[in-house]
């Protein structure tokens, strides 16, 4: 969303959404009591790293429906939290200010813990709260890149509260992506679940651009080629299933063609 409308845009709806008049952060802060699953927020002007059981205080009834799924992580990357490493690495970020201030207001807490198995991610109920099943073999661009992967879906589902993107009872309507295989094990998707994933997808060939370069890959996201081809794929059930979808969506959507375009057309001649 960042590079597909814009920062003075998505801070205008965020503005909207959260009712905003200044530039306190406790406006951002009341927005996620109300809308996510946060008892409390983190006295700090950055997100708080943390582990599962970091986290807890915070979020307490949502993350111990959650605790089957996570199991303990690897002396390595206790000892990342520990040494602040990923402080670290987001603190990299603050050359591209109008990026880390929006990671900065958005996400409030990133839970970086093993998994056992899939807790269905980014939600529109867990607004503010990233997590992310870090591998050890994950390096410093897999952590910026799910950091930033985390912030779109967040502004999108923030986007969807001040402009609706589709009716809530067609969200959950499944479509099939010959090719590309869901977290469920197949290749059926919720359709407004591929959508998020291919705005994500666009997205972050956006910031790869910017920050690594196209012919960079990361163990999370894969190569520049591999997202290029899942974000073709997928935006063409998008475009056969436009009518779901509200004009504010179609609107974003037509948006992310052009730049999907210009990072097919550096597969094809690179």
């Amino acid at each position: 969303m960042y590079y597909i409308i814009g920062y003075e845009n998505i801070l205008e709806f965020i503005n909207k959404t959260i009712g905003l008049r200044g530039t306190s952060f406790n406006y951002y802060n009341e927005f996620f009591i109300k809308y996510s699953v946060f008892d409390r927020i983190p006295d700090s002007d950055i997100p708080l790293i943390t582990s599962y059981e970091g986290a807890l205080p915070y979020c307490y009834d949502h993350l111990l429906t959650l605790k089957d799924k996570y199991t303990n992580n690897s002396e390595k990357i206790n000892s990342m939290i520990v040494n602040n490493v990923f402080y670290e690495w987001l603190y990299t970020l603050s050359k591209y200010d109008k990026i880390y201030e929006l990671i900065n207001r958005i996400i409030k807490i990133v839970i970086v813990n093993k998994l056992s198995s899939y807790t269905n991610g980014t939600t529109q109920k867990t607004i503010g709260l990233a997590s992310m099943d870090f591998k050890d073999e994950f390096d410093y661009q897999d952590f910026i890149e799910l950091v930033f992967h985390q912030l779109t879906h967040m502004v999108l589902f923030i986007d969807d509260i001040a402009n609706i993107h589709m009716n809530e009872d067609t969200k959950g309507i499944h479509v099939e992506v010959d090719g590309v295989k869901s977290v469920f094990g197949n290749n059926m998707f919720p359709i407004y679940l591929l959508f998020h994933s291919y705005i994500v997808g666009v997205e972050i060939l956006s910031f790869r651009s910017q920050l690594f370069g196209l012919n960079s890959s990361a163990k999370y996201h894969g190569s520049t080629d591999r997202i290029v081809r899942l974000c073709k794929k997928m935006s063409c059930i998008i475009k056969e299933n436009i009518n779901m979808f509200s004009g504010r969506s179609r609107e974003i959507f037509k948006e992310s063609l052009h730049l999907l375009n210009v990072f097919e057309h550096y597969k094809e001649t690179k």
